[in-house]
């Protein structure tokens, strides 16, 4: 996604042909979604943060369902959604002109760093709660429980595959491997050794 908005160069294959072609990624995409989105960031937040514009529609609809919405809207409204789109069009392009970006509000701009550190926010979380620790321990599943209520209190999602995760951040911020066989409360569990949360 990154290098088909950032510029970079792409390889494309005709359909229906081997033909290799090359085209510059200078598109536009939007992305929706019902729930809250994360990046793959690999390292580059500050790549991301100059692509993305987040918009969020806070105010649902409470009235009464009207069946086939789109084509009523195109039919009775059409003339004037196209107006409204082209009004728009040329007010960005004004933007753009003057400043060479897209102009946003801090609303904006703050709704876009919280998508970046909730994409980051594992990483986020063991950097700011655990520390290591020679003779400490701590199981995979109490991770998870205080990665979980560390998302809630700041209304980010959960990355998806937090377990998966894990091992790739634990070695890299505290020189820890996964272990199979931390012994509590009489079986053993997964987990990791020399860390411990600092807080106690």
């Amino acid at each position: 996604m990154k290098s088909v908005v950032g510029g970079d160069t792409l390889e494309g294959e005709i359909k229906g042909s081997s033909k290799q072609v090359n085209l510059q990624g200078r598109f536009n995409v939007i992305v929706t979604g019902n729930e809250d989105l994360t990046v793959d960031l690999d390292g580059d937040t500050t790549a991301w943060e100059r692509r993305l514009a987040v918009v969020y529609y806070e105010k649902p609809y409470t009235g009464k369902p009207i069946p086939d919405l789109e084509e009523r809207l195109l039919r009775e409204e059409g003339p004037g959604i196209l107006n409204w789109c082209i009004k728009g069009a040329e007010r960005l392009l004004r933007e753009i002109a003057t400043d060479g970006k897209i102009a946003m509000t801090e609303a904006q701009r703050q709704h876009v760093s919280n998508l970046l550190q909730a994409s980051d926010g594992l990483r986020l979380f063991l950097q700011e709660n655990l520390i290591a620790s020679n003779g400490s321990y701590l199981t995979t599943d109490s991770i998870v429980e205080e990665y979980a209520i560390y998302c809630r209190d700041r209304n980010w999602p959960m990355l998806k595959d937090v377990e998966g995760s894990l091992p790739k951040l634990m070695l890299e911020l505290f020189m820890s491997c996964p272990s199979h066989s931390i012994f509590e409360n009489g079986r053993y569990k997964r987990g990791y050794r020399g860390v411990k949360y600092n807080n106690g």
